[in-house]
């Protein structure tokens, strides 16, 4: 008959007051993993495969809700933002990846958790990832990993063009809220209709609101391929219930909750019919027209378009014409000269950073002489912002 070797063994709780004899080594019965003794250290020293991810402690963590949890004293060194954390629940195990982490009295650290799980009633154990979010001791390869998509372009969609939104591409290489990358080939065409909950709609169960930003992500759809939805969830936290994504864009809605018609050809959104913003004006330089309610906050550039006319009196007449979203310095600033009765015509595009203004600052400066003047200011699209 073989001979059998048992070692001593014992829950996490119950090693974590134990001392155990130098080089004794005892079996942990919530996890199987291995504690190796040293005759001081309380609990040993953790070795074996649940610990080559995972590191163990003796903390009770205090549930709220399904995605928060309490600790006592202060934590946040420890528990700091974009940390993974397995946790043991009611179901069994469970993870995620925090996203905020405070002290007051307790430390309270909210979780983006994966897929469909949860933190329950029955939380007991939560325990960190071995590499930290800052400071990664991670190859340069795998910090570097970012989402990719080729080939990218979309429209609006033709049988419903207010509500639906197509998008294709020919590879698609998503990223995990783990870092893990995945790629995907001969995407081609996936529609996103904002009226539905789900897969291929938004991923919030009300309807967004007039003039909402929601930026648009490819997801897996369950069959090995992707999907695109709708969400108000920035770039970094991708839409709510999904842990794979690629960004593809910001959009924006309309005042009837409805898409702005136009197409996208790599990050570069266009109307299909210019905006008008200041129409035949004739302000003196700075007077301010917003572009609030036709472009993503988020975007990273604005592309605008100007005409300008300008004709002298009964006798010659001068000016400058400004333009600028900066700030109210003009930015590009033309001088102009009209004899009597010429007129001069003018119309420039330009794609500068999106402020938090979300403004164009135009008009007239130095005019001399009898003069007619008009302006009008239209957006043409914006650059998606990553």
């Amino acid at each position: 008959m073989a001979t059998v070797l048992k070692l001593r063994g014992g829950t996490t709780d119950e090693h974590n007051v134990f001392t155990g004899s130098a080089r004794e080594v005892t079996v942990n019965t919530d996890d199987n993993s291995l504690r190796v003794h040293d005759g001081v250290t309380p609990g040993g020293n953790p070795v074996g495969s649940a610990t080559l991810q995972w590191v163990t402690n003796s903390l009770s963590p205090l549930y709220v809700n399904a995605t928060t949890f309490n600790l006592a004293g202060n934590r946040t060194a420890e528990f700091h933002v974009g940390r993974r954390v397995q946790f043991n629940v009611t179901a069994g195990t469970a993870y995620g990846t925090i996203v905020s982490s405070a002290y007051s009295t307790l430390t309270t650290i909210v979780m983006r958790m994966d897929g469909s799980s949860a933190l329950d009633s029955g939380l007991s154990r939560a325990y960190l990832s071995i590499l930290r979010a800052d400071n990664i001791a991670a190859p340069d390869t795998a910090l570097n990993a970012v989402p990719l998509i080729t080939g990218l372009s979309g429209t609006f969609n033709a049988g419903t063009p207010t509500t639906k939104f197509d998008v294709t591409a020919s590879r698609v290489t998503t990223i995990s809220t783990t870092g893990k990358t995945k790629t995907y080939t001969g995407v081609g065409t996936k529609t996103v209709d904002i009226t539905i909950q789900g897969l291929g709609g938004r991923d919030q169960a009300g309807a967004f609101a007039a003039y909402a930003e929601p930026n648009l992500f490819y997801v897996p759809n369950g069959s090995g391929g992707l999907s695109v939805v709708a969400s108000m969830n920035n770039f970094a936290t991708g839409p709510t219930g999904y842990t794979e994504f690629a960004p593809i864009m910001n959009h924006k809605l309309n005042g009837s909750a409805q898409f702005y018609q136009g197409m996208l050809v790599a990050n570069k959104f266009t109307f299909n019919a210019q905006q008008i913003i200041a129409n035949l004006v004739t302000g003196a330089f700075p007077t301010t027209a917003s572009y609030a309610n036709f472009v993503p906050s988020k975007a990273a550039t604005v592309i605008s378009l100007t005409s300008l006319a300008f004709e002298g009196g009964g006798t010659a007449a001068s000016a400058f014409l400004n333009l600028s979203h900066l700030s109210a310095s003009a930015l590009i600033s033309i001088p102009v000269y009209a004899s009597t009765g010429t007129k001069y015509a003018l119309i420039f595009t330009q794609a500068l950073p999106v402020t938090t203004a979300l403004a164009i600052y135009y008009g007239y400066s130095n005019p001399s002489g009898p003069q007619a003047y008009q302006q009008t200011v239209s957006i043409l699209g914006w650059e998606t912002g990553f």
